[in-house]
């Protein structure tokens, strides 16, 4: 859409506004970048022919946007730091390949945030302890007691998150809810289909958190 096409551009230029439109053409700035995506994904339009006919110019002005719309690309994958390597510490066991490890929290309120990302290859339970996301918490529910009583944090996890009841529970006797586990041969019993379906209920919203740390 529009809006995902414009996030592009400004990431590609930097935010440098003059780049975004600077022009090649008697096209205005938003028609050559627009005519340059038609070009790269070949959407609609396939032939030069049919560039010259819909935007018509000539096609040396076609090459030339192309090229300059290529080189902005070009230039910012260069000035960008080479993350994707393929060190050990990036490398996760549990997804196959290099990636980044990162806390990503929405409450319930809507009040949604992350924490720093980690090479894809640390264990949960270390990450959990550096990042000190339950201290933090524990912090805030030492200080917003009511009726001068803590009220722990109830924190919503999948069952992945190996370890995320320990910590939490170490750290101001937080609660943790995750999904119910059991072996391929056995069915859930009541208890544990009703708590799984009401973690995954509340954890529904996660996936608009997802974009903070991308």
């Amino acid at each position: 859409n529009e809006r995902s096409m414009f996030s592009y551009i400004i990431v590609v230029c930097n935010g440098d506004v003059d780049l975004i439109q600077k022009r090649c053409s008697s096209l205005t700035w938003y028609e050559e970048w627009f005519l340059f995506f038609e070009m790269t994904w070949g959407r609609s339009m396939l032939r030069h022919e049919d560039f010259e006919r819909v935007y018509g110019i000539n096609h040396r002005y076609i090459k030339q946007i192309f090229g300059a719309k290529l080189s902005l690309e070009m230039a910012a994958v260069d000035s960008w730091p080479m993350f994707a390597s393929w060190d050990e510490d990036k490398i996760s066991q549990y997804y196959g390949e290099n990636c980044f490890k990162g806390a990503v929290f929405v409450q319930l309120c809507g009040w949604l945030g992350s924490q720093d990302l980690w090479g894809g290859a640390v264990s949960d339970s270390l990450y959990t302890d550096d990042e000190e996301f339950f201290a933090k918490q524990q912090q805030f529910q030492e200080a917003d007691m009511v009726d001068e009583e803590v009220i722990p944090f109830t924190n919503l996890m999948d069952k992945g998150f190996r370890g995320a009841k320990k910590a939490a529970w170490r750290r101001g006797r937080q609660l943790v809810l995750q999904p119910a586990f059991a072996s391929s041969d056995r069915q859930f019993n009541t208890h544990e289909l009703l708590s799984s379906a009401s973690v995954a209920s509340d954890r529904s919203a996660k996936y608009r958190s997802f974009p903070l740390p991308q």
